[in-house]
C-alpha cells in the first residue's frame, strides 16, 4: 500500500530515514518551507526535505492551513494512508477523512503520557525510567490490516494523561551559584543540570549569566556527584572545549 509522509524536523528524518531503509518509502512528503537558520539566517530545507531528494521522493511544502486543505485531494488519489512525526502543524479532520484508511500518529513518548510538543525534553527532565515511541490512529474506524500483520489498537487512559509545552528561552537559565554548587560536588544541582543540557539544547539552549555575560553550557558530565563543564560558549565568542584537571 501506499502512503504519504507528513514530518518536518529532526525526529521525522529519523523516522523517515528508517522507512526508506526498510524498503517502504513514501509516494509523498510533506513539510514546513524552508526556513532561515543560524547566525547568517541562511535558507536551509527541512531534514525531511533533504532526504525525500537524495531518495528521488516527491516533496510538498505547503505554507498554511489553506494550502495544506488545497493540496490534500490530490495527494488522498495516490496514498491509502498518511503517517505523520512532527509535521509542527496540526491536520484538520477534513484532510484526515480524505485518506481511505486514515493516518497513523508516531509520537516519542509512552502516550497518554507527555503529549503536545515537547515530550522527550519532557522525559529526560522528569528523569524517567522508561520511555518510547508509539503509534496512534488519527481517524476512527479504521481498518488496521496494512500488510505487515494487524494493528492492535487500545484506546488511551485520559485520566493518565500529561501534556508538555515548548521551553522557552528562560527555561535554559541556571542560576550562578547553583552552578558553583554542582562543580563542587552538589549532586542533586549537578543532576538537574544535567538533564537540563541533555533535554534543552541545541534549544533553547542552557545558559548562565557569569559577571553578566551569557555563558552557553553545550556539553557536561558526571563525576559521581560533581557536575563537569565539557563546551561552554562565551558570550560573543566560538564554542570552546575544557580541559579538565
Amino acid at each position: 500500500m501506499k502512503y504519504v509522509f507528513f514530518g518536518t524536523p529532526e525526529f521525522a528524518s529519523i523516522i523517515l530515514k528508517g522507512l526508506i531503509g526498510a524498503g517502504m518509502p513514501p509516494v509523498a512528503v510533506v513539510c514546513n518551507p524552508d526556513k532561515p537558520v543560524g547566525r547568517k539566517k541562511l535558507v536551509t530545507a527541512p531534514l525531511t526535505k533533504q532526504i525525500a531528494k537524495e531518495n528521488g521522493i516527491s516533496v510538498f511544502q505547503p505554507e498554511t492551513k489553506k494550502d495544506l486543505i488545497a493540496l490534500s485531494p490530490s495527494l488522498a488519489k495516490i496514498a491509502d494512508f498518511a503517517v505523520v512525526a512532527a509535521y509542527a502543524k496540526i491536520i484538520p479532520q477534513e484532510v484526515i477523512d480524505l485518506f481511505k484508511l486514515g493516518i497513523i500518529g508516531v509520537h516519542p513518548s509512552l502516550l497518554p503520557k507527555f503529549r503536545g510538543p515537547s515530550p522527550i525534553q519532557s522525559a529526560i527532565l522528569s528523569d524517567e525510567l522508561k520511555t518510547g515511541t508509539t503509534l496512534f490512529l488519527l481517524a476512527k474506524g479504521v481498518d488496521d490490516n496494512f500488510g505487515v500483520g494487524r494493528i492492535e489498537s487500545t484506546p488511551q487512559d485520559t485520566n493518565q494523561a500529561t501534556f508538555t509545552t515548548f521551553f522557552e528561552r528562560d527555561a535554559g537559565l541556571v542560576e550562578e551559584d547553583d552552578l558553583k554548587k554542582a562543580m563542587n560536588g552538589d549532586a542533586t544541582k549537578s543532576l538537574r543540570i544535567w538533564r537540563m543540557v541533555r533535554a534543552l539544547n541545541p534549544e533553547p539552549g542552557v545558559y548562565v549569566f557569569i559577571n553578566n555575560k551569557r555563558t552557553k553550557l553545550l556539553s557536561v558530565n558526571l563525576d559521581n556527584s560533581r557536575l563537569v563543564l565539557e563546551r561552554i560558549q562565551k558570550e560573543g565568542k566560538n564554542p570552546e572545549a575544557l580541559t579538565q584537571t
